[in-house]
């Protein structure tokens, strides 16, 4: 009732009060809609910010390492668990097409085959004794042929020791004692060759055996159990015997029309660390540094003087952009990156595009150093 009194208030005080109040109740009308408006605004536009953070978030998840520069032991878990070692690492994916050929040798491909050798270490001979036929001796009868079979094995292994003896000698006339010179590598009552000491640094280096493990396959294989500090004192003393060897690779490296570079952490000490590598079809040096950045190709030394090509195999690592000399990703990393673009980017036409390129780039690979320069077609690089 109190709403009814009062319209009939302003209606009883004539057409000017009807006019006022029709016009505040339209002034107040258009205040409380500009309000909802600028309200509606800021949630459209927090609608669209969170849109747009759910669809990176949803890359993000959706990244693995065949669609990005992510390495395989970042995978998710096939269940869908975090994060999982190579024992449970899902199927890998791969951006070739199935070729349609049966697997294994395919018709016309030139076979390798072992021969025989005319000079054999050993030769045993087995002559029949009596006829299978009648059982008559067979030691006078003529040979017919000879079916040559070859078994190939390698040496039972066991160790070589050499003593060495350095003689003393008094001389007659002035009665100095005068010795024998020993070898400059022969130093200690017993040690071990340079042979072994190369097998050990090839095994752990090379095979990346740990040296309890190289240990335990020196004594299976050779019969000699050299100690873990001998193992350690043959790395250090190969590492000083290939100084020059790696100053050449360095040189070699930087007069190179193309170099591939690339870097992968590793634990050191609880702490991450870098290797860094930098190689060509023929070259590749390592390198191991605490930082993965500028201050580590610096020590490097040989991107910084290096005015060829450069192919980085991950993504564009701000590090290298810097550097003098042309730069390109690698084809492989692009690929990957491009598998991930069609669903990021719906509607775009992407998805069109990196079929070509991997079937281009999966060709050249095939045809091998005659199929030209390292490119993607035209055609597939105009769609894209």
């Amino acid at each position: 009732m109190e709403v009814r009194d009062a319209l009939l208030a302003i209606y009883a005080a004539g057409p000017e009060a009807v006019v006022t109040w029709g016009e505040q109740l339209v002034a107040r009308h258009a205040a409380e809609m500009a309000q909802v408006v600028a309200k509606q605004g800021q949630l459209e536009q927090q609608v669209q910010t969170l849109t747009v953070r759910l669809a990176e978030l949803e890359a993000r998840l959706n990244k693995d390492s065949h669609n990005s520069h992510q390495p395989p032991s970042s995978d998710p878990a096939p269940d869908g668990g975090g994060r999982c070692g190579p024992a449970k690492r899902g199927r890998a994916h791969s951006l070739r097409k199935p070729s349609g050929k049966k697997s294994g040798g395919q018709i016309g491909h030139s076979g390798v085959t072992r021969c025989l050798v005319n000079d054999p270490d050993q030769t045993v001979v087995y002559v029949p004794a009596t006829c299978a036929g009648c059982g008559a001796g067979l030691d006078n009868a003529p040979e017919l042929k000879r079916v040559r079979r070859q078994v190939i094995e390698i040496p039972e292994p066991h160790p070589v020791i050499t003593e060495h003896q350095a003689v003393h000698k008094t001389c007659p006339t002035c009665h100095t004692v005068a010795a024998g010179t020993f070898p400059a590598d022969v130093t200690q009552p017993v040690q071990y060759g340079p042979r072994t000491k190369a097998v050990a640094v090839y095994l752990q280096t090379y095979h990346l055996l740990p040296y309890e493990r190289v240990v335990a396959l020196l004594g299976d294989l050779f019969g000699v159990a050299p100690s873990e500090g001998t193992l350690a004192n043959a790395q250090t003393q190969a590492y000083a015997q290939l100084e020059p060897v790696e100053q050449a690779t360095r040189a070699a490296l930087r007069q190179a029309d193309v170099l591939h570079t690339d870097e992968t952490g590793i634990r050191v000490a609880g702490r991450t660390a870098w290797v860094h590598v930098v190689s060509t079809a023929f070259l590749t040096y390592y390198a191991h540094h605490a930082k993965r950045g500028r201050e580590a190709i610096r020590t490097m030394g040989i991107l910084t003087d290096f005015a060829g090509r450069r192919v980085a195999k991950r993504d564009a690592w701000p590090a290298y952009l810097g550097l003098p000399g042309a730069y390109a990703l690698c084809n492989a990393h692009l690929l990957r990156e491009l598998t991930l673009a069609p669903a990021a980017s719906a509607g775009v036409g992407l998805d069109r595009a990196v079929d070509p390129l991997a079937a281009d780039d999966a060709h050249r690979r095939d045809r091998g150093p005659r199929g030209g320069a390292n490119r993607f077609a035209r055609r597939p690089m105009r769609r894209l």
